[in-house]
């Protein structure tokens, strides 16, 4: 039984140790992706033969740090206000999985939607059982912003824009956090804890290879907090 017991931990650990050398095997800089293959929603309604194009990348949904400063490729919104989002505890998820990058030819822009459901978003939450509210932002980008000189607006130039969108780019969209800490007042009362909450997405352009990003592009200045 002991001799059992030690091949098992032994057997354990070996496969411990191929999950981790595996994990650290990656290339550095390699395109982690967010991955939609089973989303209901495009399968009812046919969109994209059923299958989401996987733009968006693998990261955290919060980070807390500044937002990074707004430039062509990167646009950033204050959404604090949004059903209380300023209560560090409301937690919000990006579902990457709903949200989408798609041409929009009566605006001549790509679109960037962005889905999320907030925690905590109304007065009459309760801790055991916190709501779930859907909200939406949409952000335009140009051709030129993105770099694409040539477009053509037959049905043929419209299929192959939106081949290149899945192809060429990915999105990086997340919630950009700095929390104030609680304080106490003279009077001796608390002012509560508050966040600052600002929602980030940059469309990041692919190498040749489109195994890589440029991790240029993700080092920008950020823009500090302002005190209220």
């Amino acid at each position: 039984m002991a001799r059992l017991t030690i091949q098992s931990i032994a057997m354990l650990w070996m496969a411990t140790g191929a999950f981790a050398l595996n994990q650290s095997d990656k290339k550095e800089g390699a395109l982690e992706i967010h991955r939609c293959s089973n989303n209901p929603f495009t399968r009812t309604v046919g969109f994209f033969n059923g299958q989401q194009p996987e733009v968006f990348l693998e990261a955290p949904h919060t980070r807390n740090e500044p937002p990074p400063q707004t430039d062509e490729l990167t646009r950033v919104m204050h959404v604090t206000k949004r059903k209380s989002l300023s209560n560090p505890t409301a937690e919000p998820v990006i579902d990457k999985c709903g949200s989408w990058l798609r041409w929009d030819a009566r605006e001549g822009l790509v679109k960037l939607t962005v889905l999320w459901n907030e925690r905590n978003c109304t007065l009459f939450s309760t801790p055991d059982e916190p709501p779930h509210c859907r909200a939406r932002a949409v952000f335009g980008f140009s051709l030129d912003e993105l770099g694409i000189q040539e477009f053509s607006k037959t049905k043929q130039g419209r299929k192959a824009l939106e081949n290149r969108l899945e192809r060429d780019f990915v999105a990086d969209v997340y919630f950009s956090q700095q929390i104030r800490p609680r304080t106490r007042r003279e009077t001796g009362l608390w002012t509560p804890a508050a966040a600052e909450v600002h929602l980030v997405a940059r469309i990041i352009p692919l190498r040749e290879d489109s195994t890589e990003v440029d991790y240029q592009l993700m080092r920008k200045p950020v823009v500090h907090a302002t005190p209220e």
